[in-house]
C-alpha cells in the first residue's frame, strides 16, 4: 500500500501513528506530495487534492484519515482500536 502524505497535515501523521500501533508501518510505503504539484500525482489518486490518502494494492483509494483508520483496522491480527459498538464505550450521561 502506498500512503500520499503531506509533512504540513496532522491527519496524515495521525494515519502513520495509527498504522505503527497496529502494526502496518512496514506494509506502508509513504510519499510525500504537495498540495500544489500537479506532478505528485495527488490529484489522480484524491480529485480533491486532499491528504492523507491511502492507494490499496487493487489500485482503490480511501481517502480521509478516519476511513483510512477503519480500513487498517481490519487489516491486522491484533486487538481492534476502534470500538466495534460505540454505545456499550460512551458511558451514561448526566
Amino acid at each position: 500500500m502506498r500512503l500520499m502524505t503531506s509533512g504540513a497535515s496532522p491527519f496524515s501523521r495521525k494515519v502513520k501513528v495509527f498504522a505503527a500501533e497496529v502494526g502496518l508501518s512496514d506494509t506502508i510505503k509513504n510519499i510525500e506530495t504537495d498540495y500544489d504539484d500537479s506532478e505528485s500525482g495527488l490529484c489522480e489518486e484524491n480529485p480533491l487534492g486532499c491528504v492523507p490518502t491511502l492507494i490499496m494494492e487493487n489500485g482503490n483509494s480511501l481517502n480521509g484519515s478516519s476511513i483510512i483508520w477503519a480500513f487498517l483496522d481490519t487489516t491486522h491480527n491484533g486487538p481492534k482500536l476502534i470500538p466495534e459498538d460505540t454505545k456499550k464505550n460512551t458511558g451514561e450521561r448526566f
